[in-house]
Protein backbone atom coordinates (compact mmCIF):
# COMPACT_ATOMS: atom_id res chain seq x y z
CA UNK A 1 0.00 0.00 0.00
CA UNK A 2 1.53 3.42 -1.00
CA UNK A 3 2.08 5.99 1.83
CA UNK A 4 -1.13 8.40 2.45
CA UNK A 5 1.14 11.36 1.84
CA UNK A 6 1.28 10.04 -1.97
CA UNK A 7 -1.96 8.81 -2.02
CA UNK A 8 -3.04 12.31 -1.31
CA UNK A 9 -0.66 13.80 -3.99
CA UNK A 10 -2.33 11.06 -6.44
CA UNK A 11 -5.52 12.28 -5.58
CA UNK A 12 -5.13 15.87 -6.48
CA UNK A 13 -3.60 15.25 -9.43
CA UNK A 14 -6.19 13.14 -10.82
CA UNK A 15 -8.65 16.00 -10.01
CA UNK A 16 -6.91 18.75 -11.27
CA UNK A 17 -8.00 17.59 -14.76
CA UNK A 18 -10.16 15.03 -14.39
CA UNK A 19 -12.78 16.62 -17.06
CA UNK A 20 -10.36 16.40 -19.90
CA UNK A 21 -9.70 12.50 -18.40
CA UNK A 22 -13.13 11.58 -18.16
CA UNK A 23 -13.90 13.22 -21.07
CA UNK A 24 -11.37 11.34 -23.42
CA UNK A 25 -10.73 8.22 -25.06
CA UNK A 26 -8.33 6.83 -22.90
CA UNK A 27 -9.00 3.64 -20.44
CA UNK A 28 -6.00 5.39 -18.27
CA UNK A 29 -4.61 8.84 -17.45
CA UNK A 30 -0.86 8.76 -17.61
CA UNK A 31 -0.01 11.47 -14.16
CA UNK A 32 3.44 13.04 -14.89
CA UNK A 33 5.88 13.56 -12.41
CA UNK A 34 6.37 12.40 -8.74
CA UNK A 35 5.12 11.95 -5.86
CA UNK A 36 5.88 13.48 -2.41
CA UNK A 37 8.50 10.31 -1.27
CA UNK A 38 9.85 10.21 -4.87
CA UNK A 39 7.98 7.63 -7.28
CA UNK A 40 7.36 8.00 -10.36
CA UNK A 41 3.09 9.07 -10.86
CA UNK A 42 1.03 5.95 -11.89
CA UNK A 43 -1.04 5.76 -14.78
CA UNK A 44 -4.61 5.29 -13.71
CA UNK A 45 -7.85 4.22 -14.52
CA UNK A 46 -11.59 5.09 -13.23
CA UNK A 47 -11.07 1.63 -11.22
CA UNK A 48 -7.30 2.40 -10.05
CA UNK A 49 -9.36 5.48 -8.41
CA UNK A 50 -11.89 3.14 -6.57
CA UNK A 51 -8.67 1.53 -5.06
CA UNK A 52 -6.98 4.85 -4.25
CA UNK A 53 -9.97 6.06 -2.60
CA UNK A 54 -9.89 2.34 -0.43
CA UNK A 55 -6.10 2.80 0.74
CA UNK A 56 -7.02 6.24 1.67
CA UNK A 57 -10.44 5.13 3.55
CA UNK A 58 -7.96 3.37 5.65
CA UNK A 59 -5.53 5.70 6.29
CA UNK A 60 -7.75 8.39 7.52
CA UNK A 61 -6.93 7.05 10.95
CA UNK A 62 -3.28 8.17 10.60
CA UNK A 63 -4.46 11.37 9.08
CA UNK A 64 -3.13 14.56 11.06
CA UNK A 65 -6.13 17.62 10.88
CA UNK A 66 -4.19 19.40 7.36
CA UNK A 67 -4.41 16.08 5.95
CA UNK A 68 -8.15 15.16 7.05
CA UNK A 69 -9.21 18.73 5.34
CA UNK A 70 -7.53 18.13 2.24
CA UNK A 71 -9.03 14.57 2.17
CA UNK A 72 -12.35 15.43 2.80
CA UNK A 73 -12.07 18.95 0.26
CA UNK A 74 -10.86 16.00 -2.20
CA UNK A 75 -13.56 13.28 -1.94
CA UNK A 76 -16.26 16.15 -2.15
CA UNK A 77 -14.70 16.99 -5.11
CA UNK A 78 -14.33 13.69 -6.26
CA UNK A 79 -18.53 13.43 -5.25
CA UNK A 80 -18.94 16.32 -7.53
CA UNK A 81 -16.97 15.56 -10.20
CA UNK A 82 -18.54 12.20 -10.73
CA UNK A 83 -21.94 13.43 -10.32
CA UNK A 84 -21.46 16.19 -12.93
CA UNK A 85 -19.97 13.34 -15.34
CA UNK A 86 -22.20 10.89 -14.54
CA UNK A 87 -23.03 9.36 -18.22
CA UNK A 88 -19.12 9.77 -19.19
CA UNK A 89 -17.89 7.97 -15.76
CA UNK A 90 -20.62 5.25 -16.54
CA UNK A 91 -19.52 4.64 -20.18
CA UNK A 92 -15.64 4.93 -19.26
CA UNK A 93 -16.52 1.90 -16.06
CA UNK A 94 -18.10 -0.31 -18.61
CA UNK A 95 -15.23 0.00 -21.79
CA UNK A 96 -12.67 -0.65 -18.35
CA UNK A 97 -15.21 -3.55 -17.11
CA UNK A 98 -14.91 -5.56 -20.05
CA UNK A 99 -10.35 -4.94 -20.37
CA UNK A 100 -10.36 -6.25 -16.71
CA UNK A 101 -12.91 -8.66 -17.31
CA UNK A 102 -11.21 -9.93 -20.08
CA UNK A 103 -7.45 -9.90 -17.88
CA UNK A 104 -9.16 -11.81 -15.38
CA UNK A 105 -9.89 -14.42 -17.70
CA UNK A 106 -6.72 -14.56 -19.36
CA UNK A 107 -5.15 -15.26 -15.99
CA UNK A 108 -7.69 -17.92 -14.90
CA UNK A 109 -6.78 -19.58 -18.57
CA UNK A 110 -3.52 -19.66 -17.45
CA UNK A 111 -3.85 -20.86 -14.21
CA UNK A 112 -5.97 -23.82 -15.38
CA UNK A 113 -2.63 -24.62 -17.74
CA UNK A 114 -0.14 -23.99 -15.23
CA UNK A 115 -1.83 -24.11 -11.25
CA UNK A 116 1.92 -22.34 -10.27
CA UNK A 117 0.15 -19.21 -11.42
CA UNK A 118 -1.60 -19.17 -7.85
CA UNK A 119 1.14 -17.94 -6.62
CA UNK A 120 0.58 -14.55 -8.54
CA UNK A 121 -3.19 -14.70 -7.20
CA UNK A 122 -1.95 -11.34 -5.05
CA UNK A 123 -0.80 -9.34 -7.86
CA UNK A 124 -3.87 -10.67 -10.44
CA UNK A 125 -6.78 -10.47 -7.80
CA UNK A 126 -6.31 -6.83 -8.58
CA UNK A 127 -8.41 -6.52 -11.77
CA UNK A 128 -11.48 -8.52 -10.10
CA UNK A 129 -11.46 -6.46 -6.97
CA UNK A 130 -11.27 -3.42 -9.80
CA UNK A 131 -14.44 -5.08 -11.42
CA UNK A 132 -17.17 -5.29 -8.47
CA UNK A 133 -15.13 -0.94 -7.55
CA UNK A 134 -16.84 -0.09 -10.91
CA UNK A 135 -20.10 -1.43 -10.42
CA UNK A 136 -20.06 2.25 -8.39
CA UNK A 137 -20.25 3.39 -11.72
CA UNK A 138 -23.21 1.81 -13.23
CA UNK A 139 -27.05 2.50 -12.79
CA UNK A 140 -28.14 0.46 -9.44
CA UNK A 141 -24.44 0.10 -8.62
CA UNK A 142 -24.16 -2.91 -10.15
CA UNK A 143 -22.38 -5.31 -12.35
CA UNK A 144 -25.10 -6.22 -15.58
CA UNK A 145 -26.07 -9.88 -15.13
CA UNK A 146 -24.12 -10.97 -17.86
CA UNK A 147 -20.90 -10.37 -16.49
CA UNK A 148 -21.71 -11.18 -12.99
CA UNK A 149 -22.32 -14.80 -14.96
CA UNK A 150 -19.30 -14.74 -16.79
CA UNK A 151 -17.26 -14.30 -13.41
CA UNK A 152 -19.53 -16.71 -11.88
CA UNK A 153 -19.18 -19.45 -14.65
CA UNK A 154 -15.20 -18.41 -15.06
CA UNK A 155 -14.26 -19.19 -10.85
CA UNK A 156 -16.34 -21.64 -10.34
CA UNK A 157 -13.88 -24.04 -12.40
CA UNK A 158 -11.42 -22.88 -10.13
CA UNK A 159 -12.58 -24.04 -6.72
CA UNK A 160 -8.84 -23.85 -5.17
CA UNK A 161 -10.00 -20.27 -5.01
CA UNK A 162 -12.43 -20.79 -2.96
CA UNK A 163 -10.62 -22.49 -0.17
CA UNK A 164 -10.94 -19.88 2.78
CA UNK A 165 -7.49 -18.81 4.27
CA UNK A 166 -5.58 -15.48 5.33
CA UNK A 167 -6.10 -11.55 3.75
CA UNK A 168 -3.92 -11.54 0.87
CA UNK A 169 -3.40 -7.93 0.42
CA UNK A 170 -2.29 -5.28 3.19
CA UNK A 171 -3.99 -6.37 6.35
CA UNK A 172 -5.19 -2.02 6.82
CA UNK A 173 -6.84 -2.95 3.60
CA UNK A 174 -9.10 -5.64 5.45
CA UNK A 175 -11.51 -2.91 6.85
CA UNK A 176 -12.81 -2.10 3.54
CA UNK A 177 -12.86 -5.54 1.62
CA UNK A 178 -14.65 -8.10 3.93
CA UNK A 179 -14.97 -11.71 3.55
CA UNK A 180 -18.15 -11.46 2.62
CA UNK A 181 -18.17 -8.78 -0.43
CA UNK A 182 -14.34 -10.00 -1.42
CA UNK A 183 -14.25 -14.05 -0.39
CA UNK A 184 -11.31 -13.95 -3.30
CA UNK A 185 -9.14 -11.61 -1.50
CA UNK A 186 -9.09 -14.36 1.64
CA UNK A 187 -8.36 -17.37 -0.74
CA UNK A 188 -5.86 -19.62 1.26
CA UNK A 189 -2.96 -20.49 -1.79
CA UNK A 190 -1.72 -16.89 -1.99
CA UNK A 191 -0.19 -16.28 1.00
CA UNK A 192 2.15 -13.94 -0.74
CA UNK A 193 1.37 -10.18 0.43
CA UNK A 194 1.15 -7.64 -2.50
CA UNK A 195 1.04 -4.06 -3.00
CA UNK A 196 -2.20 -2.37 -5.00
CA UNK A 197 -1.81 -1.48 -8.53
Amino acid sequence: MRILEDNLYILDEVLVDFETFILSKNLFWHLMGRSPSGIRLPKISLGGIQLLLDQLTVQQTAMDQEQSSQYQDLLHLWQRNTKTWLAASAQKASREIKMRLSLWKAYLIDLEDNPDEISSLSQEVHHRVILSRLSNFLPHSSLPEEIKSQLNVLEMRHPILNIAGSFIWDHQLEKVYSRAEFPILYAKPAQAKSQLA
